[in-house]
């Protein structure tokens, strides 16, 4: 990812070209991309998407990397009326979110359906938004695999 996003044309972005980013992005960015815990970020106004290796296996083609820098609200679109609220609630400053073994059904390799691990089975999601800082305008969202659904 990071050499993806190094080539990436910022400019065309809400974010605008690396050079004129912030502090607190660029660190942001930096502890992501160093990290193998996935992780989503959605940054300003418009909630532009960023993410590292770990989260773009969850996302599939459908998103990457066509979702970086583009708003939120467009990226992910089909479950805005699940996420939306949360990541509205972390960017105005009323605290993180917390949800766990959540199921939300996202488009990914042309399928709809359950976050699905690589063994195909139906998985459940812990999915945790919190303020990068109180005044940041920005969210990081954090994405656990949960225990598979069984089904009876």
């Amino acid at each position: 990812m990071g050499a993806l996003m190094r080539a990436h044309d910022w400019s065309a972005s809400t974010l605008g070209p690396v050079e004129t980013w912030p502090a607190p992005l660029r660190t942001a960015v930096r502890i992501m991309l160093n990290t193998r815990h996935p992780i989503y970020i959605w940054w300003g106004g418009t909630g532009a998407c960023l993410y590292n290796d770990a989260y773009r296996q969850s996302i599939g083609p459908e998103r990457h990397p066509g979702s970086l820098g583009r708003p939120a609200r467009e990226v992910w679109a089909e479950i805005w009326d699940i996420i939306g609220p949360q990541i509205e609630q972390v960017m105005a400053g009323r605290g993180a979110t917390w949800h766990e073994n959540a199921l939300v059904p996202i488009t990914r390799n042309g399928r709809r359906g359950l976050f699905r691990s690589s063994s195909s089975s139906m998985t459940r999601a812990t999915l945790a938004k919190s303020p990068r800082t109180s005044s940041s305008n920005s969210a990081i969202a954090s994405c656990r695999r949960g225990p598979p659904l069984r089904r009876f």
